[in-house]
């Protein structure tokens, strides 16, 4: 299981950070206007970009939490635009999905693995 949440973490490293350079990239072609000019819903819209922005970039060091930023993001995005965002928003919650199944797979019960410790104590038992 930890190969395969390796896999699924950069996975969803790779996707994160190319969305991110699309966005920065897209910022940077368009140029970005005064946030002093912008509306409050626009202020807002940007501050849902900012959090999903945040969220797949601290996810890297906290899995769970950047998730949550991430949705928290998405969320905001979609409740402002009052429909489903563009296609191409759904790159961030799909990273938060891969980064929280990467963390569930690393965090998974005790359980399994302390089975074969109770039968190797019941042959020394046996022993005696």
């Amino acid at each position: 299981m930890k190969h395969l949440s390796t896999i699924i973490r950069w996975m969803a490293r790779v996707l994160g950070v190319g969305a991110v350079v699309l966005f920065v990239n897209h910022a940077i072609g368009q140029r970005l206007p005064d946030p002093l000019v912008l509306d409050v819903e626009e202020r807002v819209l940007y501050g849902a970009f900012a959090l999903m922005l945040i969220g797949v970039l601290g996810a890297w060091v906290w899995e769970v939490i950047g998730a949550l930023v991430t949705f928290g993001g998405y969320g905001l995005l979609w409740y402002l635009e009052t429909s489903l965002p563009e296609p191409v928003f759904s790159v961030f919650p799909l990273a938060a999905c891969l980064f929280l199944i990467a963390w569930l797979l690393d965090h998974q019960p005790i359980a399994k693995s302390a089975a074969p410790v109770q039968k190797k104590k019941a042959k020394k038992r046996a022993r005696r």
